[in-house]
């Protein structure tokens, strides 16, 4: 759906004897942070609802019902202001700096900020994200970590592999379904759905360099027929909780979460 490699812009564990022959997923996955349940604080929705940011009804996407019950998938039906907050905590660490994206495709326009997690997690931040999104910027972020008080997320500035993560850009179901019948790869921590059949798959990961990150993402790309155009490690997702504007008319960006902190 989207790519975005230039300079611009549940969890479950696997151990190597379950990936003979293969890469490993994962040297260690992370559990989510306590404050990472239902979507942020009720402060933190308290503070979003007082900037009159709109709540508003997830649309249909298309889902695989056979991966996610056999994965013990949650859905997020409807979108709460703190949504976005969720993947901020869930999948990186608290003193990690990531890239924020915005692009416009009715303007080619395009802004990148490099910034801490706690500072993205500040309601006026997120109110900002929200007044652009509205204004129909999309809302990207770095899937990994990077350099701290930069403006780069190019893969020389990753400074922490975050997810291994693969971008279902067309049958997203599909991928779904072939990847359910995998017994060689643990569950996904959380799914993304960009847009109808689109879906971005993440596993949380520990121990990983980019180098080996950046080979297992390809294989499984190749493997899973998903976007092979989609595994460097500066690669955006979407947050949640935005609109894509890529898309006409606009579709809701929606995540489905795992059984937090099982192994």
């Amino acid at each position: 759906d989207d790519h975005h490699q230039c300079d611009y812009a549940v969890q479950y564990s696997a151990g190597a004897d379950q990936h003979t022959g293969r890469l490993c997923v994962a040297a260690r996955m992370h559990g989510e942070p306590p404050e990472c349940g239902n979507g942020g604080s009720a402060k933190d929705r308290r503070r979003s609802h007082w900037c009159r940011l709109p709540v508003v009804a997830a649309l249909d996407v298309s889902r695989t019902r056979s991966a996610h019950e056999k994965w013990g998938l949650i859905s997020m039906p409807l979108v709460e202001p703190a949504a976005p907050l969720r993947l901020l905590r869930a999948g990186y660490a608290p003193e990690d700096w990531v890239a924020v994206f915005l692009k416009s495709y009715a303007t080619n326009e395009t802004f990148q900020r490099v910034v801490a997690i706690k500072q993205i997690a500040n309601w006026r931040f997120l109110a900002w994200l929200r007044s652009r999104n509205a204004g129909g910027w999309n809302i990207y972020v770095s899937v990994n970590a990077v350099t701290a008080n930069g403006r780069s997320r190019a893969r020389d500035r990753v400074s922490a592999v975050r997810h291994v993560f693969l971008e279902a850009d067309q049958d997203g179901p599909q991928v779904l379904a072939r990847l359910a019948n995998r017994s060689d790869l643990p569950p996904p921590s959380y799914l993304l759905h960009s847009s109808r059949n689109r879906v971005h798959v993440f596993w949380r990961v520990a121990g990983f360099d980019i180098a080996r990150v950046e080979a297992l993402q390809k294989q499984l790309a190749h493997e899973l027929n998903t976007d092979t155009a989609a595994t460097s490690c500066s690669q955006t997702t979407r947050l949640p909780g935005y609109f894509n504007h890529k898309r006409r008319p606009p579709e809701l960006v929606t995540m489905d979460y795992g059984r937090v902190g099982r192994v």
